[in-house]
């Protein structure tokens, strides 16, 4: 990472909470790229914060896990679950406050969560630049890609029917 973009000179990380605030630093010592730090609180119900970052490669991903892991377990901060460690691609860690998201990058790319969640302020790191064709469309973009309210609805909540490479349940906690 570049010096402009140090965790010191992100927006305003002393005002994260103090679990977030490792995890950020950890992932910044560790050398994840595009560390993103969003407040779900008005748009999730599940957690209040999301941290995303990206790996160089499958051990990597599980490096910087480990990484954030022990140094919040040094503070008294345990997750209540880990899935996808074993095959690395998207590592979930949920600390029920918090939820953090390992991905190496074709995953990230893929899974693109900050355009799931592009309705979440960002805290810290920068939001990537939706792609110009989706830029400025909004909910339709979502409806048309099979989102929306109503999807919502039929799946409880959840996200289902996305193609692509899954990812399974690889929990160690």
């Amino acid at each position: 990472m570049s010096e402009a973009q140090s965790v010191s000179s992100r927006a305003q990380p002393e005002a994260l909470p103090e679990s977030i605030r490792v995890a950020v630093e950890t992932i910044d010592e560790l050398k994840a790229t595009g560390m993103l730090v969003l407040d779900v609180r008005e748009v999730a119900s599940f957690t209040d914060y999301l941290v995303l970052c990206t790996g160089g490669s499958d051990r990597h991903v599980q490096a910087v896990v480990d990484g954030i892991k022990e140094k919040l377990r040094a503070i008294d901060v345990t997750p209540l679950h880990t899935e996808g460690y074993r095959p690395a691609a998207w590592v979930l860690v949920d600390f029920v406050d918090f939820l953090v998201n390992v991905f190496t990058a074709e995953a990230r790319g893929f899974y693109q969560l900050e355009r799931v969640w592009r309705d979440a302020p960002v805290l810290a790191g920068e939001r990537p630049e939706m792609p110009a064709e989706d830029a400025g469309r909004g909910e339709e973009a979502n409806e048309e890609a099979g989102g929306g309210e109503e999807a919502d609805e039929e799946a409880g909540g959840e996200l289902v029917g996305a193609p692509g490479p899954t990812v399974p349940d690889g929990g160690d906690d």
